[in-house]
């Protein structure tokens, strides 16, 4: 197989997340207009991390300034920025957000999450990405979680998830699956 053709760690939780289609279109609306949002603080947030000029539009401006200012207390070095990495046994690949060297010296995985609430399938995301880091960088994360950055720019939420073997297993469970049910 080639690596162009193996699912990423996002197509494989897919089938687990909300399905939006069944609820009306007010909401559903609502929905894409979060997800755009999400999208363009995430791009920001990449620019930034890595040093970079990003645009801000006017509706984004607290959530970039709290993910910043999050950035600026906690990031003593950036390791690691969206890269795309791929585990040739599996047969997938992943895109982690941000791994940093953690002002206290930890290693730390962020995924950068634009909802309220946290969502029991970031477990096995973050735990893919765990694996897919410790497997094409030879680093140890040390820590891991998602950070939300707040639409008033305050401080942004980080809540670390304590991930567990079974965490991965469960993510390769559902890549099996995809992958046998196609």
């Amino acid at each position: 197989m080639r690596r162009d053709e193996y699912l990423t760690v996002t197509t494989v939780l897919k089938p687990y997340g909300v399905d939006i289609t069944s609820l009306p279109e007010r909401v559903q609306a609502q929905f894409e207009m979060g997800a755009d949002r999400g999208t363009r603080v995430h791009s920001y947030l990449k620019a930034y991390a890595q040093g970079a000029w990003a645009p801000v539009d006017g509706d984004i401006e607290g959530y970039c300034a709290s993910g910043a200012r999050w950035i600026d207390l906690n990031v003593k070095k950036v390791i690691l920025v969206e890269e795309r990495l791929y585990d040739d046994t599996w047969h997938f690949s992943g895109q982690p957000d941000l791994v940093i060297e953690h002002v206290d010296g930890d290693i730390v995985l962020v995924d950068w999450k634009s909802a309220l609430g946290l969502d029991p399938l970031w477990k096995g995301q973050i735990r893919a990405y765990k694996h897919l880091i410790e497997k094409n960088k030879d680093i140890t994360i040390d820590r891991a979680g998602s950070l939300r950055p707040r639409a008033d720019g305050s401080n942004a939420l980080f809540n670390q998830i304590n991930l567990e073997h079974t965490d991965l297993e469960a993510f390769l469970c559902a890549l099996k699956a995809q992958y046998y049910f196609g």
